[in-house]
């Protein structure tokens, strides 16, 4: 699902022509690009050129091997050669004409294939460690073994029926016109086995792959399969062989192949209408993997285009499109184009692409522009998620804009999920945006393409209020590029609003340049565009005027870069960051220009483009202005660039250059003066003269270059219990991060910014601190910063500080530092971790899992898995610190509901605010209003704290707004105080309804009142309600056994409800109906009860029962009452259970018995 956005472009004229190859040295940053005459080695600070000695030598390729060593290969010859001074060590002359060379990932071996079939297998000197044919009959080692299991013809084919186990004839194929006939190497990533690629004339000229290992014993080879075209490649990691195919009515096609030659899937790169337009010239695969480039040539006036792919579950789409007319060069025709990607860069997110193009002629160039044979380019790429972060005052619901929408870029489509409401995996999508072309067609360049998506840009990561915007919709800025395109200085622009439902299934816009359709989940909550409108961004920043743009430097920068029709074609826009819902600051020109867009206008009408607003903010500084006389020389010069920026809270914009520093701008001190400000380089100001010509804030050095910005607030711990954090209110916030990621070393810097007093420069030293080196994503929410690293853990890291540590910003970023960390608890590489060892902030992961998007004020984050599936998770910090919310505004319901769902101690509802909830146990009540809720709430309670005990890690740091209760030092039990307060409450509310709940209350008390619970099921029993009463006493018996129930309603002198309690035992009626008849008896005959009255028998009845029940000091009060008959039996009770003190408070002192 992620995108690749391009994050930096640029280009250099190159002396030679007719390009052959490029590569790039592992070791240092050196390009080495081979042209049919001359070698250049381009370095950082100088350029070394090799000649060939005569017109005869033809050069085929070159490979750094431990530069300033290279390997040079010619077409009848190979050396090495001194790059220093020309110096050639050890040659090899070939026989026959040089077909295909390629050397090992680990410089060690070199495979090469002569025009007779001879494969060489050479040392990195060039000697020789095998040498054998190409044409060797016979499958490989890997041929499959047969186990004697059955043959072809008996085996079941399914619906292909028995026609598919005959031998089919196989008929001729002849080389298409698509088919150069060359031959082809490349080597897997480990260096063990290398494939070839060629005509085999033994299989009627089809093209076979065949594998080797390293020391050229044959592995594999593939079937006769018919169409296979040129282009082989070996993807990494994977380790499947890709190639390409062509077949009539199917389109063209990359396949893949395991080691041992087998079919591992397919996908279609050119539909079936424009497949015999093109030809595949290279498909090489970036480092991890991760991107697939494909170089294709056009035909019949179709131009050359590079396409990016990536793979996520299973399904490749198109990330990139890069067309390349040929009018584009000085309007000549294009020989040859190399690529290469970079392989200094090994982190999954990131990717560099080199891009050599060469014309067959060269022409005068007119006044301004600049004449060349070969052109270098190279794009950086970034791999992140285009999602939106909204933190707003509400929380999701279907008319919010936290829907946390996610768009992915497939080649001229845009897909859309709005993960706040359902995940939709991909690569399925909730809607899509489906762009379409109505221009006419250019005469010189004929192109079957539809416009491309380049990039697309949603809000995130900032706060705003629902009622700025109308209508809750979102905004988002697509930028699209085809080949007509080429001719404006900036790629098309369209401004779209999303809004949440739709009850259509299809719309178009745009005069049907943007098409909506629906496809997945549910439609009243789809993103579905609300209006389209595509901004002129040729008129907005291309023309101008002499009243608003003063500076020559300015004028210049602006023509040189953009009106170079070489240059603009592959420099769109990049690092859109939103200033509000409808400001947006982006990076053009190749990192010189930092503009600002305003579409507030836009937003209001909807259909008028010159509504829309735009200017160049800041430029960045060289050291003359002369220096950028052309292109040509400002791409040989150095100078530091505009990488990223980002937005703050309080209205600042952080710019990021290649040199590591970042400027702090007041955006509305840029924007309140017409003058495109210069970013002066530290070195070189005065800071007594800086505010006269800079509103520079501050400046921040980092340790090395960041490929991300995020500015986060943090808070005072204790200004939170008295203030609730919502967007309203943010200004309230303490101090300022600002990290910087670096994605290719995982490092994740941290700098404390000065607030903005004043527009005058402050401070000049300020230098990051690395925080953590384990870092893979980050995302920033309203209270925490999430980060996952490479030790498969997900941080929640609370944003409140102790207010010493937010006075002292060294102080702020060691807590910080330490809140990154990973305890040695969970150090699996010093011990085993604990299998009970816990954490709030700590969420295990998944080995590689990314952070798709975080839903604002709600607890989900989505995680994307290295093969592409998605997971939903809910860390316990998040879900902690949404319950604390909805416990502070009185959202009981949903808070036990989110208790219940993620198995949150339910004491929570009373600890985290005693006070609070002791006062509200009415609205509590009204508010669950489930009695079975009601039950799990009381059920779960007990005596101790559990914001002191089990969320205490997360109470201690997270800030949440809480009070300790006033009783705590009262000596009534916790339990006793609830319980009898919900007793009182439910008992009016709606006791036969809410009679579970009001049964559990009594047990939970302390100690247990069955008693009580039992005689209020009694009453129940009594008034006729058999169903409420089987209910209370069927959850009754779960905290007690019928027996010991059967003992309480004994207890209670109720023969006949003991009789009906002691039915729901499993005792014998022979035993307690014999017992209780007795004890009935001694009412009913006074003389077997030795008792004068009715009165003094139920005492003595009343002192049997207790007395079988042991309880001993009630029994004796009962034996009292009975009368002067049992005066014997009192004295022998008394001195068996030695019951002096309870009898000495009843009987007067003057008795005999007292005596």
């Amino acid at each position: 699902m992620r995108n690749v956005n391009l994050s930096k472009c640029s280009c250099s004229w190159l002396e030679g022509c007719n390009v052959r190859h490029i590569s790039l040295n592992d070791c240092s940053d050196n390009i080495t690009v081979s042209f049919e005459q001359s070698i250049e080695l381009i370095g950082n600070k100088e350029t070394h050129i090799y000649r060939a000695p005569n017109a005869q030598q033809k050069i085929h390729s070159c490979y750094p091997l431990s530069p300033p060593v290279y390997l040079v290969a010619c077409l009848d010859e190979i050396f090495l050669c001194n790059s220093l001074n020309h110096q050639i060590y050890d040659k090899l002359i070939l026989s026959t004409e040089l077909r295909a060379i390629c050397v090992s990932p680990d410089l060690s071996k070199i495979a090469l294939v002569t025009g007779d079939g001879i494969i060489y297998i050479l040392s990195s000197t060039l000697e020789t460690i095998s040498r054998f044919s190409l044409h060797e009959k016979g499958f490989g080692s890997a041929l499959s073994v047969s186990l004697g299991w059955g043959k072809k013809e008996t085996q079941f084919h399914g619906s292909e029926g028995k026609e598919a186990a005959l031998t089919k004839p196989i008929l001729p194929v002849l080389n298409t016109q698509y088919d150069d006939g060359r031959f082809e190497i490349a080597w897997r990533d480990d260096g063990l086995y290398f494939a070839v690629s060629w005509i085999d004339q033994l299989a009627d000229n089809r093209r076979r792959i065949r594998v080797y290992n390293d020391t050229g014993e044959l592995f594999s080879t593939t079937n006769i399969i018919d169409s296979i075209s040129p282009g082989l490649c070996w993807r990494p990691h994977i380790r499947l062989i890709t190639t390409v195919q062509r077949r009539e009515g199917h389109g063209l096609d990359i396949i893949f192949f395991e080691s041992n030659s087998q079919r591992h899937g397919e996908f279609e790169l050119i539909s079936n209408e424009s497949e015999k337009f093109y030809q595949v010239k290279t498909i090489v695969f970036n480092p991890t993997g991760s991107i697939l480039a494909v170089l294709c040539n056009g035909t019949e006036n179709h131009p050359w285009f590079i396409r990016l792919l990536t793979c996520s579950n299973y399904r490749w789409s198109i990330k990139q499109h890069f067309c390349i007319p040929e009018y584009l060069l000085n309007r000549n025709k294009i020989s040859n184009i190399c690529i290469a990607w970079d392989y200094h860069s090994y982190s999954t997110d990131l990717s560099t692409l080199y891009c050599v193009i060469s014309t067959e002629e060269m022409s005068l160039p007119n006044e301004g522009q600049v004449g060349g044979k070969t052109l270098l380019q190279c794009w950086k790429m970034d791999h992140s998620y285009n999602a939106s972060c909204i933190l707003t005052n509400s929380g999701v619901n279907t008319t919010s804009l936290n829907s946390s929408l996610v768009a992915v870029i497939n080649g001229n489509t845009v897909e859309m999920n709005c993960f706040a409401y359902s995940v939709i995996p991909p690569p399925m999508f909730a809607t899509r945006l489906v762009f379409y072309s109505n221009t006419n067609q250019n005469n010189q360049t004929l192109c079957s393409f539809p416009p491309y998506i380049s990039s697309v840009s949603i809000p995130s990561v900032w706060l705003t209020n629902e009622l700025n915007f109308s209508n809750g919709t979102m905004p988002m800025l697509i930028q699209t590029a085809t080949c007509q395109s080429s001719n404006q200085l900036f790629p098309n622009m369209y401004f779209l609003t999303i809004t949440n439902g739709t009850t259509l299934e299809e719309e178009s816009f745009c005069n049907g340049e943007v098409h909506a359709e629906w496809h997945n989940g549910a439609q009243n909550v789809a993103p579905w565009p609300k209006t389209v409108v595509k901004i002129n961004m040729d008129k907005l920043f291309g023309e101008y005027n002499n009243d608003d743009y003063t500076d020559e430097t300015l004028k210049y920068l602006a023509f040189s870069e953009l009106q170079q029709k070489h240059i603009h074609v592959f420099n769109p826009l990049s690092c859109f960051t939103w200033l509000s819902l409808y400001e947006v600051c982006f990076i053009a020109a190749d990192g010189l220009l930092l503009g600002y867009l305003n579409i507030k206008n836009v937003c209001a009408d909807g259909d008028s483009n010159c509504c829309a607003s735009g200017r160049w903010l800041l430029r960045a500084s060289s050291c003359d202005v002369h220096e950028f006389k052309t292109p040509t020389e400002r791409g040989n010069t150095e100078f530091t660039r505009i990488t990223s920026i980002c937005y703050t809270i309080d209205g600042r914009v952080c710019v990021h250059m290649s040199n590591s520093n970042v400027y702090i701008y007041p955006v509305q001190d840029l924007l309140g003066s017409k003058c495109c400000y210069e970013i002066i380089q530290s070195n070189s100001f005065s800071i007594d003269d800086l505010h006269l010509c800079s509103p520079l804030n501050c400046t921040i050095q980092f340790p090395s270059a960041c490929d991300q910005l995020l500015c986060i607030p943090v808070f005072d711990q204790c200004r939170n219990n008295t203030v609730q954090l919502n967007p309203s209110n943010y200004n309230q916030y303490s101090a300022l991060l600002l990290l910087g990621f670096n994605k290719s070393m995982h490092r994740l810097f941290g700098a404390v910014l000065p607030k903005n007093k004043t527009a005058h420069f402050q401070q000049c030293d300020i230098i990051a601190m690395n925080i953590t080196d384990l870092c893979s994503s980050l995302v920033w929410l309203s209270e925490f910063l999430l980060v996952t690293n490479i030790k498969k853990l997900l941080i929640c890291v609370s944003l409140f500080f102790d207010s010493l540590q937010i006075n002292d910003p060294n102080s702020l970023l060691k807590e910080l530092l330490l809140r990154l960390n990973i305890p040695s608890e969970l150090d699996i590489s010093t011990r085993k971790p604990p299998r009970n060892w816990y954490s709030d902030n700590l969420h295990p992961i998944e080995s590689g899992s990314v952070i798709v998007t975080a839903i604002p004020n709600d607890t989900k984050v989505i995680l994307q898995m290295p093969r592409g599936n998605l997971e939903e998770i809910h860390p316990r910090a998040l879900v902690l610190a949404h319950l604390c919310k909805l416990l502070n505004d009185k959202k009981y319901e949903q808070a036990v509901k989110m208790m219940r769902r993620h198995r949150i101690n339910f004491n929570l509802v009373h600890d985290h605010n005693p006070n609070l909830f002791l006062s509200n146990i009415n609205g509590f009540l009204q508010s669950v209003g489930d009695p079975d809720l009601i039950t799990l709430f009381v059920t779960d309670l007990v005596e101790e704290d559990v914001t002191e005990t089990i969320y205490h890690k997360f109470y201690l740091k997270s800030g949440c707004n809480r009070s300790v209760s006033a009783n705590r030092s009262v000596s009534t039990s916790k339990l006793d105080r609830i319980t009898d307060l919900l007793i009182e409450e439910m008992e009016k509310y709606n006791p036969t309804k809410l009679i579970v709940p009001i049964i559990t209350c009594y047990v939970k008390k302390v100690p247990p009142n069955y008693e009580a619970a039992l005689m209020r099921l009694k009453r129940l029993f009594e008034n006729g309600d058999i169903s409420t009463w089987n209910n209370g006493l069927r959850h009754l018996q779960y905290f007690s056994t019928p027996i010991e129930l059967y003992k309480v309603a004994l207890g209670t002198y109720d023969l006949d409800f003991a009789t009906t309690m002691a039915q729901r035992t499993q005792l014998d009626p022979k035993e307690y109906l014999a017992e209780l008849n007795e004890l009935r008896s001694l009412t009913s005959d006074l003389e077997k009860s030795q008792c004068g009255t009715i009165e003094e028998a139920v005492a003595y009845q009343q002192f049997k029962i207790d007395h079988s029940l042991k309880k001993h000091s009630k029994a004796v009060l009962h034996l009292i009452e009975s009368g002067p008959m049992h005066k014997t039996e009192l004295l022998s009770y008394v001195k068996t259970y030695h019951l002096y003190a309870q009898v000495t408070e009843v009987l007067p002192r003057t008795s005999k018995e007292f005596k």
